[in-house]
């Protein structure tokens, strides 16, 4: 929290969850770059890291004071719980329509993005709802 306070923002991960790990990953680093253009000191984790290893680097970015930017693609609502355990931090869901893959919705996510528009445009939504 003090590493948070001296960068004067409030240390979280935002979890982009949905079915599309491609849009996913798009959308945060949108998010990351609007971030950053506001003063907010971030972190956006690879695609690539294993899930375990997402919720470390999280974890330990979070301590250091950063706001992580986390896409995790996985259809599964418990694994994701356990993946983020106690980490601070708030969902960003992709209910978006025609995937074909099984996705568990989350439950109380704090942003819900339901409909098709471009990367920089949801971006640019999650930054004015979350950050106001």
């Amino acid at each position: 929290k003090l590493r948070g306070e001296s960068l004067q923002q409030t240390p979280e991960v935002l979890w982009f969850v949905g079915p599309t790990r491609d849009i996913l990953q798009e959308v945060a680093a949108q998010t990351e770059k609007k971030l950053h253009s506001l003063g907010r000191h971030t972190y956006l984790l690879d695609r690539c890291l294993e899930p375990s290893r997402i919720a470390d680097l999280a974890a330990t970015l979070v301590d250091a004071g950063l706001i992580v930017l986390a896409p995790l693609a996985l259809g599964s609502a418990a694994k994701r719980r356990q993946i983020a355990g106690n980490t601070p931090g708030r969902v960003i869901y992709f209910d978006l329509p025609g995937s074909k893959k099984v996705f568990e919705a989350p439950h109380q996510p704090s942003m819900t993005i339901d409909k098709t528009a471009s990367a920089d445009q949801i971006a640019e939504l999650v930054t004015r709802e979350l950050f106001k």
